[in-house]
């Protein structure tokens, strides 16, 4: 996905469950619940997003098991975690220039 707005939504501004091979790019995700919410993904590139003015975590990955990649995103001023990570998800996870605003 490429180029995706969320703004405004009552719960994530984006959802994706049980992916293999996404690839989320160049995404505004402003003034919902959660800005992105990631579970059970697979194989996932989630680069260039600006995360910001959500009331809960801008991002959450969740059982995620295998190599994820956090790339030249911007978290800023969401109500929660910026970015919140459970256990499982930290297997194989690669982050790198994010700006945590």
């Amino acid at each position: 996905m490429s180029h995706v707005s969320g703004v405004g939504a009552a719960s994530a501004g984006l959802l994706a469950e049980r992916s293999a091979g996404l690839a989320i790019m160049d995404c505004l995700l402003l003034r919902n619940d959660q800005g992105l919410v990631v579970a059970g993904a697979q194989d996932y590139a989630i680069n260039h997003c600006l995360v910001r003015d959500n009331r809960a975590e801008g991002l959450r990955l969740f059982d995620c098991r295998r190599e994820g990649e956090l790339a030249g995103n911007v978290f800023d001023e969401n109500g929660g975690m910026a970015l919140s990570v459970d256990e499982p998800s930290l297997t194989g996870l690669w982050s790198n220039y994010n700006d945590f605003v």
